[in-house]
């Protein structure tokens, strides 16, 4: 006599759920106007976006650039770049505090200089100790490829403006015209605190300084990027005995600024020559 099946009851035990972390309360990313179209030896600007994923304020501390305090580091393939060149630093301030709604964003930048080649290019957002609801701790953008493009190898042309009469012992205006012909832009000077000179003026073979006019501001934000068939203008006066004299206009890098610039030496304008009339 046989006894009936039993069905065998097997009991499976799942594990609960594991705890879905919470989302990071700060979210960073890089917006690149020209992902493929920078240039070594160019300074280029990164657009940094921090954006408030909770539900509370957030408040975000700056520091300085190149000073204690600073929160923003741009990294070039898993590396710190610092700052893109020395001249970039800025004077210690007192810190500055952006306060974002939830959902809200900031937008911030960051000044690389690049070598050329393919990089992987990140920010880093670090914050230690700060005010009550601030972020405390460190967040990395994804990672943005970019292309770098070796260096123009044309430079800038120079040519001299001059007025069609000049009498003498009268000061005249004379303008040097600074144009790039090239393919790429590239970084040109133009201080006006009392740094080395840069733009001269030839007058029969003797090299007169340009002394630059304008606002005394720090070296970096007096520097520009010169495009591809753009030109800027620098104005001066000359007073001239009479008689036949050469004029030549010319721009120049000198050491100092091999990290921060493009283009680097001496580009001369070409030689005119002008009679001065001689006063009645």
């Amino acid at each position: 006599m046989s006894l009936p099946f039993a069905p065998l009851l097997t009991l499976v035990l799942l594990a609960p759920p594991a705890p879905t972390a919470p989302p990071a309360p700060l979210a960073l990313t890089l917006e690149i106007e020209r992902p493929r179209g920078l240039q070594a030896g160019e300074v280029s600007s990164v657009r940094v976006v921090y954006r408030n994923r909770g539900t509370t304020p957030l408040r975000l501390p700056f520091g300085t650039t190149c000073g204690e305090g600073e929160v923003q580091t741009p990294l070039l393939d898993g590396e710190p770049a610092g700052p893109a060149a020395v001249t970039l630093c800025e004077d210690p301030v007192s810190p500055v505090v952006h306060t974002l709604p939830p959902g809200g964003r900031f937008r911030s930048s960051v000044d690389v200089l690049p070598t050329a080649g393919r990089h992987r290019l990140q920010v880093r957002y670090r914050a230690g100790d700060g005010p009550p609801d601030a972020f405390v701790g460190e967040i990395v953008s994804a990672p943005v490829d970019v292309e770098v493009a070796p260096p123009d190898p044309e430079g800038p042309v120079v040519s001299l403006r001059l007025p069609k009469r000049i009498r003498a012992d009268r000061p005249f205006r004379i303008t040097l015209r600074h144009e790039n012909r090239g393919r790429r832009g590239f970084i040109l000077f133009n201080e006006a605190c009392g740094g080395p000179p840069r733009n001269f003026l030839r007058v029969d073979g003797e090299p007169r300084p340009v002394p630059t006019r304008g606002p005394c501001r720090p070296a970096w934000k007096d520097r520009m990027t010169l495009e591809p068939g753009r030109h800027f203008d620098t104005v001066t006066e000359l007073t001239l005995p009479a008689g036949t004299h050469r004029l030549q206009g010319v721009y120049r890098i000198g050491p100092g600024y091999e990290d921060a610039v493009v283009w680097k030496g001496e580009v001369v304008s070409p030689e005119i020559e002008r009679t001065v009339e001689a006063r009645p």
